[in-house]
């Protein structure tokens, strides 16, 4: 829908229920967004979580609520990707890949944000105080206890430790 001065009325009605809509979503998922000011751009407000702008009511109002929340959790997991390196302004996520690991854990989900550097950064997502959060996770490679928790104990396999293991990414 094209929004003219005739149909003023009918953005802001949208508005506010796509608002409300997003709201609740995300309040589903412990995820708490900033007041959206609907009331001013209408159906172009935007919708941000923490300061972290994720898209206007124009672009999330067009999706399901699976969409909608995968759509935060991607601006939220390469913020905090971007919030642990001095990064050069404009720099972006390139790729977002979950990390399957051994459950239980202290976190919701593990998952590697590559930054168009090629640089990856491990980000973990879980819930504190009530609201789900995204921060940095220190993995370290030789820590053999660590790799255990999270992938279980090592086993015989096809390859040993120490060999190199290529793996093709489409």
């Amino acid at each position: 829908m094209t929004y003219t001065r005739r149909n003023m009325v009918e953005e802001q009605h949208e508005a506010r229920q796509k608002a409300e809509q997003i709201a609740e979503i995300c309040k589903q998922f412990h995820i708490t967004l900033e007041p959206i000011d609907w009331q001013q751009f209408g159906m172009l407000a935007l919708v941000k979580v923490n300061g972290i702008e994720i898209a206007s009511l124009l672009d999330l109002g067009q999706r399901d609520s699976d969409d909608i929340l995968r759509q935060v959790r991607i601006k939220l997991f390469e913020h905090a990707a971007l919030e642990t390196m001095v990064a050069r302004p404009g720099l972006k996520a390139a790729m977002w890949s979950p990390v399957d690991v051994v459950q239980p854990q202290e976190f919701l989900s593990l998952w590697v944000v590559t930054l168009e550097t090629d640089e990856r950064i491990p980000i973990v997502e879980m819930i504190k105080n009530g609201q789900r959060v995204y921060e940095h996770y220190l993995l370290d490679g030789n820590d053999e206890r660590q790799l255990a928790t999270l992938f279980g104990p090592a086993s015989v396999g096809e390859y040993h430790t120490g060999d190199a293991v290529t793996i093709k990414e489409r």
